[in-house]
C-alpha cells in the first residue's frame, strides 16, 4: 500500500471518538477513518479562519479609524490593493 503524501501516526484517542468515527465513515461513505479525519480537519481549519475573519470584521466595524479607512478607500476607487 503507497500512501502518497500521507504520514502514518499513531495517537490515543477516546472510544466515543472512535465510535463517531466508524459512524461517520459508513453513513458517508467515506473509505476510511483517516479520510473522515481528513476532512473534519481540514472542514475545522475552515471554520477557525471564518471565526478569525469575523472576529476582524466586528473589531473593524467598531474602530473609526479603520471605518474612515475604509470610506476612504471606497471613494477612491484604488482597490488594487483587493486584487493581490
Amino acid at each position: 500500500m503507497t500512501l502518497t503524501g500521507k504520514q502514518k501516526v499513531t495517537f490515543s484517542i477516546d472510544t466515543e471518538i472512535i465510535e463517531i468515527l466508524k459512524e461517520l465513515q459508513v453513513t458517508y461513505s467515506f473509505k476510511s477513518m483517516s479520510a473522515v479525519i481528513d476532512e473534519a480537519v481540514k472542514s475545522y481549519k475552515k471554520q477557525k479562519k471564518l471565526e478569525k475573519w469575523k472576529k476582524g470584521y466586528e473589531i473593524a466595524q467598531n474602530d473609526n479609524a479603520i471605518l474612515s479607512q475604509e470610506l476612504e478607500l471606497a471613494d477612491s476607487g484604488d482597490l488594487g490593493y483587493y486584487d493581490k
